[in-house]
């Protein structure tokens, strides 16, 4: 369930109940707690919509809750189902005033997601740089690694000449 809160194996409200119009649900079973990812160093984004703001769920003080969306909801069917125009058009009005509540949340959810598109942008950015960073330090110049070879090669070739040169025998060591 995906506006119970935390608790998604939880029904958030019960069934509607039995009349002519159905009744509205009266107990809210989920909670206000929403889910967050955690996307930084101590930085969570909340990813889930309220679902105590979306429906409008508030405490009638007896143990019930009671849901201004879903009282709009019985009021427009209750209103149709008696040809009750007058309460036909309030109920119309309401659910405007609902419309407006879930395109204010659908805007929250989307500025949310925006942000959450530019973080994984500068996270990938972020590895991106340190891996290059990580082959900077770590990953061999072939061809200066091929020269400074050759070049400490030279030395040590040029190094065993002189010492050769300096420790010529002589016809004093051949008599020995």
């Amino acid at each position: 369930y995906i506006f119970s809160g935390t608790l998604i194996d939880t029904a958030p409200m019960d069934k509607l109940g039995n009349g002519s119009p159905p009744v509205p649900p009266t107990k809210w079973y989920g909670n206000s707690t929403v889910f967050e990812f955690e996307v930084g160093s101590n930085f969570n984004m909340p990813v889930s919509v309220d679902g105590t703001r979306l429906f409008g769920i508030a405490d009638n003080g007896d143990g019930t809750q009671s849901s201004s969306f879903f009282n709009t909801l019985h009021k427009l069917s209750a209103s149709l189902y008696n040809g009750d125009a007058d309460q036909t058009n309030v109920a119309l009005e309401e659910i405007e005033g609902h419309m407006d509540n879930v395109l204010a949340l659908r805007a929250e959810l989307g500025a949310r997601t925006n942000r959450m598109n530019v973080v994984a942008d500068q996270l990938e950015n972020s590895i991106s740089n340190m891996k290059s960073n990580l082959s900077d330090i770590q990953d061999a110049d072939i061809a200066e690694a091929i020269m400074e070879f050759k070049s400490i090669q030279n030395v040590y070739n040029a190094a065993l000449s002189v010492g050769s040169q300096i420790i010529q025998p002589s016809l004093v060591d051949f008599i020995k």
